[in-house]
C-alpha cells in the first residue's frame, strides 16, 4: 500500500457516515428548510434533545425493542455511566413529555436531528443520518393520523417526488396472529417482524425464518389463507373482516377507513395502499402504522422508506410510570401519540437519482474586489450585506483576472470591482458573470440591479 492510499484510508470518514462539501450541504439545507417550513405551516413547534441518552431509557422493555437495540451505539462516560446514541427521535420525545406534564395538549412538536444505528449498509441506509420528525401528543382522535398523511403529501409534493403510502394497523396484525392460534405476545412480535419482510424476501424465506423462530407451519398456512384477499382497499377490508372473527380486527378496519377519509379531507394527494403485512420494526406501535416509498423505487434502486410512522398510545404513559392496568382502565388521552418521521438522507438520494432541479447549485450574489483599495472593499461589502445581498470579498489581494476566475468558479452571479477611477467618481463596476456584460453604476443602483437579478 503506497503512502497516499494509506493516508486516504486513515482520514476516511467512518463507514456508514459521509462528509458533505459546500454544494451538497447547501442542497441538504434547502431540502431541510422545505420540510421545516411545512412542519411549521401545520402548526408544529420545535424541540431539541441530546444526541445521547441514558442507556436505561433506550433499552426500556417498552421502547424500541430487541431488534433496534442490536444496532444501538453504546457508550460509557468517565463516571462509568451507561449511555447510548439515540436510534430515533421518538424515545427522547417520550422521555421529555413524561417529565414535563404541564405541556398543553395537544402538543405538536417537530425535531430535526442526527440519529445513529450500527446496522447493515445499503443504498439509502447509513449509520449516521438525519431524521425529521413530527408528533402529536394528547389525542386519540384519528383526525391526527389523517393530518400527518396530509402533511407528508404536502412535503413530497414540494419536493417533486412521486410516492405511495403503505398503511396498516397493529391491531389488525395481532388479530390475524390470534386467528392463526398464535397467542403468546413474544411469538406474535417475532411473527410480525418476519411478515414485515414478505414483500422483500417472498413466502419461501418467510417460511424458513418462521420455523427458525419456533412458529408452526400450520399457523403460517392459516395466515396465508387470511391474507389471500383482493388488492383494492375497500374489497380487501371487507374480505378481512369476513375472515377474522375478532372485535379487535373490526376496530382496526374501521380505524383504517377513518384515517383514509381524514387524509382525503385534509387534501392528501398521495395514493394510499393498505398493506396487511406491514408491521414496522419497533415494538411500541399500538394502532396505525405507515411507510411512504418512492413509486419507482425499484427503477432507481431505492427501496427504503422515505418516511414512516404510526400511533403509539402507551409508550409515553409507560415512561411516566403508568402500569398496564392503569392504562387499560383509563379513558385519559393525555399520553396518546401519533407521529411520522422523514429520512433526509434517503430523500436526498431520491432527489439525486431522479435528477431533481432542487439540487441545482444556487449562485452566490456578489464577489467584491478592489485594485489597491482594500478598505473600500469592506465598505462596499458592508452596504451590500445590509441590503440582504450574499457577499464575499477578496481576502488574498489577487489581480483582476485571478479574482474573476475565482468568482466564476465559485458560482457568483456578479463581480463588483472598485479601482481608483471608480472611487474618485463614486461608482462601482458590476460584471454579470454569466453574460460577461459590465456596467458602471452608483452603488445604490448596483444594489437594485443585483436584487432585481437584472
Amino acid at each position: 500500500m503506497d503512502k497516499e492510499t494509506e493516508l486516504e484510508q486513515y482520514l476516511a470518514a467512518p463507514k456508514g457516515t459521509r462528509d458533505f462539501g459546500p454544494k451538497q450541504a447547501a442542497s441538504r439545507l434547502k431540502v431541510e428548510n422545505i420540510i421545516r417550513e411545512q412542519f411549521e405551516l401545520y402548526g408544529f413547534t420545535p424541540l431539541q434533545t441530546p444526541v445521547f441518552e441514558n442507556m436505561a431509557v433506550l433499552e426500556a422493555k417498552f421502547a424500541g425493542g430487541e431488534e433496534i437495540l442490536k444496532e444501538t451505539y453504546k457508550l460509557t462516560d468517565l463516571a462509568q455511566r451507561k449511555l447510548g446514541l439515540r436510534y430515533d427521535l421518538t424515545v427522547p420525545l417520550c422521555r421529555y413529555v413524561a417529565t414535563n406534564s404541564a405541556i398543553a395538549r395537544p402538543f405538536k412538536r417537530y425535531t430535526i436531528g442526527n440519529v445513529y444505528r450500527d446496522g447493515p449498509l445499503k443504498t439509502g441506509r447509513y449509520r449516521e443520518f438525519i431524521q425529521c420528525d413530527v408528533d402529536i401528543i394528547g389525542t386519540g382522535q384519528l383526525i391526527a393520523d389523517g393530518e400527518l398523511l396530509s402533511l407528508a403529501s404536502s412535503i413530497f409534493e414540494k419536493l417533486g417526488l412521486q410516492v405511495i403510502v403503505k398503511l396498516n394497523n397493529r391491531k389488525l396484525l395481532f388479530a390475524i396472529m390470534q386467528q392463526a392460534a398464535i397467542n403468546q405476545r413474544r411469538m406474535q412480535l417475532d411473527g410480525l417482524l418476519i411478515l414485515d419482510k414478505l414483500e422483500k424476501v417472498g413466502w419461501q424465506q418467510v417460511e424458513e425464518q418462521w420455523t427458525e423462530k419456533g412458529l408452526s407451519k400450520e399457523s403460517l398456512d392459516k395466515i396465508k389463507t387470511i391474507l389471500n384477499v383482493s388488492q383494492d382497499n375497500s374489497s380487501m377490508l371487507n374480505e378481512l373482516s369476513a375472515k377474522i372473527d375478532s372485535e379487535q380486527a373490526k376496530q382496526a378496519i374501521e380505524e383504517l377507513k377513518q384515517i383514509i377519509l381524514w387524509a382525503k379531507e385534509f387534501g392528501c394527494s398521495m395514493p394510499i395502499k393498505i398493506e396487511p403485512t406491514l408491521s414496522r420494526g419497533l415494538d411500541y406501535y399500538t394502532g396505525s402504522i405507515f411507510e411512504i416509498v418512492l413509486m419507482d423505487g425499484q427503477k432507481y434502486l431505492i427501496t427504503s422508506s422515505l418516511s414512516a410512522g404510526g400511533r403509539y398510545d402507551n409508550l409515553i404513559a409507560k415512561f411516566a410510570g403508568k402500569t398496564e392496568t392503569e392504562q387499560n382502565n383509563s379513558t385519559d388521552t393525555t399520553f396518546n401519540a401519533v407521529g411520522i418521521s422523514f429520512g433526509l438522507d434517503v430523500i436526498m438520494d431520491c432527489l439525486q437519482a431522479t435528477e431533481s432541479k432542487l439540487l441545482a447549485e444556487e449562485k452566490m450574489d456578489a464577489f467584491v474586489f478592489t485594485i489597491k483599495l482594500d478598505k473600500e472593499a469592506a465598505t462596499v461589502a458592508n452596504e451590500l450585506r445590509k441590503n440582504g445581498i450574499r457577499t464575499q470579498v477578496d481576502l488574498l489581494s489577487r489581480n483582476v483576472s485571478k479574482n474573476l476566475e475565482y468568482a466564476a468558479k465559485n458560482n457568483f452571479r456578479y463581480a463588483i470591482i472598485i479601482g481608483p477611477a471608480e472611487q474618485k467618481e463614486g461608482v462601482v463596476k458590476i460584471r454579470n458573470l454569466s453574460s460577461g456584460l459590465e456596467d458602471t453604476l452608483k452603488l445604490n443602483d448596483a444594489i437594485i440591479k443585483i436584487k432585481n437579478n437584472s
